[in-house]
């Protein structure tokens, strides 16, 4: 079996190979991108994303460039086909009502380097993802 025959069980494809990635045909997001800074804006959104079925995921985090040295993830990424949530972690810290999203079995979290992502949110807040 080929790396592109590999299957998870829920029978999404674990990895996708860079080759058929790029004869992808290229998409724009077209929803509405609302930058989360405060209590009341991180509650909207945290009640909205307990809705959804799948989200999308990524984050971001100053480079290191020395073995060993780290950086606290600085943004996270939560998208849905309506909305794109940007936490600006530095200002909002990563509360435990993000942290419980991560954890619903019931919202599939989709992302590339996901596992990556996912340390770098533990680092911030111990979850099971």
């Amino acid at each position: 079996m080929t790396s592109n025959m590999k299957m998870k069980t829920n029978s999404f494809r674990h990895r996708i190979e860079k080759e058929e990635v790029n004869r992808m045909p290229l998409a724009a997001f077209t929803g509405e991108v609302i930058v989360v800074r405060t209590d009341d804006a991180m509650t909207d959104a945290v009640n909205y994303l307990k809705t959804q079925q799948c989200v999308g995921v990524d984050t971001e985090t100053r480079p290191s460039f020395k073995r060993g040295e780290h950086y606290p993830t600085a943004l996270l990424q939560i998208a849905t086909l309506q909305r794109c949530y940007l936490f600006q972690l530095r200002q909002t810290g990563f509360p435990k009502q993000i942290a419980d999203i991560f954890a619903d079995p019931n919202i599939r979290k989709v992302g590339l380097a996901f596992n990556d992502d996912l340390r770098g949110l533990q680092r911030l807040h111990q979850f099971t993802p």
